[in-house]
């Protein structure tokens, strides 16, 4: 059985470029820094944060589910959620994460029939805030149908039992003076096979539609990126850093590697309820990407006492300029599989991904 996540949907295929490394200092463009934990900031104009955690979802060894959460619990409604972000737990309070085997590889938030595509992240569950500086937020009108889609994965060889957790940060339209909807743009490089070496994928080019605010843009890429860029009419105005191994539950060791390993029998279906729409496969089956244990391959040794190099944090580009109706972005997603190996499931390398949501704060 074969399946396309949403986000391996989303946008053409593109054009790849071998290229040395940038020669420009990433310090020097914005996106070098990660964006601070939602918990570690407090509520901008009066904002009211609220955590939702969704019903506990049993994992297979070595599996994957793409899933819709049926029926999903909004934040909120007639409202603009200004800030979001998303976390895997274990029962006992504790973070899933790849240093356990569990990963939350993707997340899509959506609302239909308006606004569409609302949020999106990986593995890298960061913080999206867009009231900073502007006044903007996601709009959920009444009468929205809120919408959440997610691939869970697990490259132990233990069953896990995981719960999708959403913190949110909003405002009533009743008490949000000022307050405007945001517009996010998508750009993608869809989901080109992974190679060896340093080389660049290209988007197509969006011609903007609005004029207003950039205020918010990151990177999302599989492990191997080494960042995201964006132009404007041609100029880079953002260089998304990809951040590897910098928060704990990131830090993968060779215990861990072994504990994830315990075990040697494949697990099915049994027992993953708490979820509608779920697609599957254990080891011995064929899904479009997934990890096995040990999910580097290739590429220089990370600093101890890790063992494998993946992705904490992508950095943040916000409130880095202007948009104009018109103006042409473009999108450059950089991997450099030498140093940092390549993403592997059953013994191949994954597909790889380059995305970049930039919201847009309209006049």
């Amino acid at each position: 059985m074969r399946f396309t996540p949403l986000l391996f949907a989303i946008g053409a295929a593109a054009a790849v470029l071998p290229r040395d490394e940038p020669a420009v200092a990433a310090e020097a463009m914005p996106g070098s820094k990660a964006s601070a934990r939602l918990e570690d900031q407090k509520p901008i104009d009066g904002g009211i944060k609220k955590t939702i955690k969704y019903n506990p979802v049993k994992l297979a060894p070595n599996g994957m589910i793409n899933a819709n959460i049926p029926a999903p619990e909004a934040p909120c409604t007639d409202c603009f959620v200004t800030a979001v972000q998303a976390n895997l737990m274990y029962q006992d309070g504790s973070e899933a994460n790849v240093d356990t085997g569990a990963w939350l590889h993707h997340i899509v938030l959506s609302g239909s029939p308006f606004p569409g595509m609302l949020w999106a992240a990986g593995n890298e569950r960061p913080n999206l805030r867009l009231n900073t500086v502007h006044k903007y937020g996601f709009d959920f009108p009444k009468g929205m149908k809120f919408g959440i889609n997610v691939d869970l994965m697990s490259n132990a060889m233990q069953e896990k039992t995981v719960t999708l957790v959403l913190d949110f940060e909003y405002l009533p339209k009743s008490n949000a003076t000022g307050y405007k909807a945001s517009y996010m743009h998508w750009n993608s490089i869809g989901s080109p096979k992974a190679k060896e070496g340093v080389y660049s994928f290209t988007a197509a080019n969006w011609t903007s539609t609005v004029s207003g605010q950039l205020l918010y843009a990151i990177g999302h890429m599989h492990d191997g990126g080494t960042n995201s860029r964006l132009y404007i009419n041609n100029k880079e105005v953002c260089r998304s850093v990809m951040i590897y191994n910098a928060r704990p539950h990131y830090t993968v060791t060779k215990e861990n590697q072994a504990k994830n390993m315990e075990g040697s029998e494949m697990g099915g279906m049994e027992g993953m309820e708490g979820m509608e729409g779920m697609e599957h496969e254990d080891a011995e089956g064929e899904t479009d990407h997934g990890h096995a244990a040990g999910s580097a391959s290739g590429g220089e040794a990370p600093p101890a006492p890790a063992v494998e190099w993946h992705i904490s944090d992508p950095g943040l580009c916000e409130n880095f300029g202007t948009i104009k109706k018109g103006d042409v972005m473009r999108y450059e997603a950089e991997y450099n599989a030498t140093k940092y190996g390549l993403m592997m499931h059953d013994g191949e390398p994954e597909a790889l991904m380059g995305n970049m949501r930039v919201y847009i704060g309209p006049e």
